[in-house]
């Protein structure tokens, strides 16, 4: 399949999209949407209406450096006309003193405090717009004052309106995102991608066995766009380090002590795999997401974490351990998996029943 074009066209609108994309460019308000329904795409759309109108200055904020790199990166095109020095992640914004513009427009605004967002209304002098999700509330345990979209919309006084699709994520890979969201029983039924293959899982022999199956199985696929994502950015660094040693070009994200112990080398233009956090990986798509070491107790946050991990994919989702899956995914009805075993690698053909009836 290879990697997914991911800015939607105009013309590629759904109904819902569509009514967002009409509002002008002096209007406030607020939208909301689950994984894969085209926030970050419509609030590009957005932004390039106010660049391209000349009527303001303005700032495109989100809350990650690796979805400001992944939006930097995909603004190569000839319609965009954005200032890639307006598009900035929250640290540069505040580094700079909450910089007042005419325009203010966030993506991820459900992971920002009540402080935090009283900063962006008071920092737009024209018009405020923010796009988020609460299911992928990320950081409640670090920020007591976040809130819900719907507690956003009455903070701010600012109509809520709602993205009802997701066109990323394919439906049998939905079925099982389905068990880590209490937040949208209806995910499965949102989903509009049919076909494809069910999330695999592999069991390995060690935990050097589980990134080699990784390297076997982009290998033999012929991926192109990939994510390993893990709970921890001592895991990501651990998984970055060993593939280095062994020769196999990948980029990475963590961030363990500031400023000795970082690293970000991310290029969403490249082909190679990308190893990044949970948390860091929101907002993000992948032709092919990894995700490892899934023996770890997963409760509280982490569920939501997890959530966003499995939904960044456009088409395959693995999960793999070499120590036992953890409660949360033996969970998840058996049938819902398609297994690897040690001396197989799936291919696209496997597995095209869409008639799981949940």
């Amino acid at each position: 399949m290879g990697k997914e074009k991911w800015y939607i066209e105009e013309s590629a609108l759904d109904d819902y999209q569509y009514v967002i994309y009409l509002k002008g460019i002096d209007k406030s308000f607020i939208v909301k949407g689950c994984a894969g329904s085209g926030k970050t795409n419509l609030a590009l759309w957005q932004t390039n209406k106010i660049a391209s109108s000349n009527n303001g200055s303005y700032y495109f904020i989100v809350f990650t450096k690796a979805l400001r790199k992944f939006i930097d990166d995909g603004l190569q095109l000839d319609e965009i006309v954005i200032d890639q020095s307006r598009v900035l992640h929250y640290h540069q914004w505040k580094k700079r003193s909450y910089p007042k513009a005419d325009y203010i427009i966030v993506d991820e605004v459900q992971d920002f405090g009540k402080d935090e967002i009283q900063r962006f209304v008071n920092a737009a002098n024209k018009a405020l717009i923010f796009f988020g999700d609460s299911s992928q509330q990320l950081y409640k345990w670090l920020k007591p004052t976040v809130m819900t979209m719907e507690e956003i919309s009455v903070f701010t006084n600012l109509k809520l309106s709602e993205l009802t699709f997701n066109h990323r994520l394919p439906k049998k890979i939905a079925r099982v995102a389905q068990h880590f969201n209490n937040d949208d029983e209806s995910l499965v039924d949102r989903c509009k991608k049919r076909g494809g293959n069910k999330p695999y899982k592999l069991i390995a022999s060690s935990w050097e066995n589980q990134m080699d199956r990784i390297t076997t199985i982009i290998e033999e696929n012929e991926y192109t766009d990939v994510g390993i994502l893990f709970i921890s950015g001592q895991k990501v660094k651990e998984a970055y380090q060993y593939y280095n040693r062994n020769n196999f070009r990948v980029e990475g994200k963590y961030d363990i002590q500031y400023p000795d112990d970082i690293l970000f080398n991310l290029n969403f233009q490249s082909e190679n795999p990308k190893i990044l956090t949970f948390a860091s990986a929101k907002g993000l798509q992948f032709e092919a997401v990894f995700i490892p070491d899934c023996s770890t107790k997963i409760s509280g946050d982490r569920v939501k974490s997890f959530y966003v991990a499995m939904t960044r994919t456009y088409q395959d989702l693995y999960f793999l351990s070499y120590n036992g899956f953890t409660g949360l995914i033996n969970e998840v009805p058996e049938q819902l998996f398609e297994k690897i075993d040690n001396d197989y690698s799936p291919s696209f053909d496997d597995n095209f029943d869409d008639d799981i009836p949940f």
